[in-house]
C-alpha cells in the first residue's frame, strides 16, 4: 500500500499523508481515566535501570491504572541489544502481575489521564510535543545528567520552555546544587518546585535480602574494593574509573592481599591494567538481585567521580545510586564530593569523603585496612543511615504525595 502511495501524484500523496497522524491517533487513544498516571520513558522496562524499576513498580502498586509508554531509545546505554518488544516480553515473563502496563510509545497515540510523568530534562523535552498536543498536565524528576548541566545555556533554555508550558505542574529536584542553580536564575516557578534529596533505589529489597557479611581475616583472606558505574566515556573519568584503577595499582604495590572488582560496561581495555593481572575482576552490567551476595564480600566501594568531565557543567548525584545500594548492604562508602553536595551523611561516621587524588585515596584506604574494626563499624553505621535517608519512607512516600496531589488537582 505504501508503495502504491509513493507512485500516486504528488498532490494526492500530500493529502493522504497530511491526514495520517489524525487517522492513526483516532485509533490509538488511551481509554479515559482521570486518575491515570502516564509514565513516559526511554529505557524501561530494562531491569538494569534499578532505580526506575523500584520507583515505577511502586506507582503500579499504589496509583490507579498506571501505564508506562517507552521508546526504548536508550536501551543501548545498558548494552541491551534485544529490542524493545523483546525487553517488554522478558519483563512480563519475570513480572506477570504487571503484564500490559508497559507498552511501546507511539507518537500517534492520544494520551488521556490525570498526569504525565517522566525523568530527566531531555526526556521531558522529547515528550513535550505529545504532552502539549494532548493537553495533559505533567510533572518530572530532575535527575543529574540527562540534558541537565550547570551554567549551561541549553539547559536554561529547556527549563524556561518547560516553565512556560501551560501544562507544567511540578518538578522534583534531588540535588542541592541543581536547586540552587535553578533558583538563582529563577528558571522555574518556585511554587512548582519540590525538593526531595536523593534517589529511589531498591532499598526495601536489598534490606530484606542481606546475607551475612564476609569479613577480612575471618571469612576471607582478601581485602575487597569495588567500583560500580555506567560507562559514558572511554576511560570512565566522569565516574572516576581512571582514578579507581590508578588507586588499585598504588595499593597493590603496598599489599598483596587487596582485590578489585568492577561492575559496569568496563572490561580492562580502557586503561593499562597489566600490573593488576589476576587481582581485578570484571563482571559486566548486573541486575539488582546480583548485588546482595556480591556486596556481602566487599569491604569498600570507591567512587572517585569528578564533575565537568563528561562536559562542562556535568555532575553526578551525591551519593550516586550505586553507593547508596552498597551502603545499605553495609559496604564502607569512599566517595568524592567536589561540589559540596553532601547534606545528610557524616564524614568518617557514615561515609568517607575522599579527595580527588590517587596518592591520598590509597593512603586513606591503607589506613583503614590497618584499622579494620573501625572500617566495619563505619560500614554498619553507614548502613543504618543509608536505610533511613534513602529508604522507601524517605524517598518514595514524598514522590507519591506530590504526584497524587497533582492528579487530584486536575480531576
Amino acid at each position: 500500500m505504501l508503495a502504491r502511495l509513493h507512485r500516486a501524484p504528488n498532490r494526492l500523496r500530500r493529502l493522504v499523508l497530511s491526514d495520517a497522524p489524525a487517522y492513526f491517533s483516532s485509533r490509538l487513544t488511551s481509554p479515559k481515566n482521570p486518575n491515570r498516571l502516564i509514565i513516559l520513558d526511554n529505557i524501561f522496562p530494562n531491569e538494569y535501570s534499578g532505580f526506575r524499576v523500584a520507583e515505577f513498580h511502586t506507582y503500579f502498586d499504589r496509583l490507579e491504572d498506571t501505564k508506562v509508554y517507552s521508546t526504548g531509545a536508550a536501551l543501548f546505554v545498558a548494552g541491551d541489544n534485544r529490542g524493545l518488544d523483546q525487553v517488554i516480553h522478558n519483563y512480563e515473563q519475570r513480572f506477570p502481575n504487571y503484564r500490559g502496563q508497559v507498552q511501546a510509545f507511539n507518537p500517534y497515540r492520544r494520551l488521556q489521564g490525570g498526569l504525565a510523568y517522566s525523568m530527566f530534562l531531555d526526556q521531558v523535552m522529547a515528550f513535550l510535543p505529545v504532552i502539549e498536543r494532548d493537553r495533559i498536565p505533567f510533572a518530572f524528576t530532575l535527575y543529574t545528567l540527562g540534558g541537565f548541566f550547570l551554567d549551561d545555556a541549553n539547559t536554561i533554555k529547556k527549563l524556561r520552555r518547560i516553565n512556560d508550558s501551560p501544562y507544567f505542574r511540578k518538578i522534583i529536584v534531588t540535588q542541592n546544587v541543581a536547586r540552587d542553580f535553578i533558583n538563582a536564575g529563577a528558571y522555574i516557578d518556585p511554587a512548582k518546585m519540590e525538593f526531595v534529596y536523593g534517589v529511589v533505589t531498591a532499598s526495601d529489597y536489598l534490606s530484606k535480602q542481606l546475607p551475612t557479611r564476609r569479613k577480612f581475616g575471618q571469612h576471607k583472606n582478601t581485602f575487597d574494593i569495588c567500583f560500580v558505574g555506567t560507562k559514558y566515556m572511554p576511560r570512565g573519568e566522569d565516574k572516576g574509573y581512571d582514578v579507581f584503577i590508578e588507586s588499585a595499582k598504588a595499593l597493590c604495590r603496598r599489599r598483596s592481599d587487596v582485590r578489585f572488582h568492577v561492575i559496569g560496561r568496563f572490561d580492562g581495555s580502557e586503561m593499562d591494567t597489566h600490573e593488576l593481572r589476576e587481582k581485578i575482576t570484571y563482571y559486566g552490567t548486573q541486575r539488582t538481585d546480583f548485588f546482595p551476595e556480591f556486596y556481602a564480600g566487599m569491604d569498600i566501594i570507591l567512587s572517585p567521580g569528578a564533575p565537568g568531565k563528561l562536559q562542562p557543567g556535568a555532575f553526578d548525584s551525591f551519593p550516586n545510586g550505586s553507593c547508596i545500594e552498597a551502603g545499605i548492604c553495609g559496604v564502607a562508602v569512599f566517595i568524592t564530593d567536589k561540589l559540596g553536595q553532601n547534606m545528610m551523611l557524616k564524614d568518617r561516621e557514615d561515609i568517607v569523603i575522599v579527595p580527588y587524588d590517587v596518592a591520598q585515596i590509597s593512603d586513606m584506604i591503607d589506613d583503614y585496612l590497618n584499622r579494620y574494626d573501625n572500617l566495619c563499624a563505619l560500614g554498619e553505621q553507614g548502613s543504618a543511615t543509608f536505610r533511613r535517608v534513602f529508604g522507601s519512607e524517605a524517598q518514595i512516600e514524598p514522590r507519591l504525595r506530590i504526584l497524587q496531589a497533582a492528579i487530584n488537582a486536575n480531576s
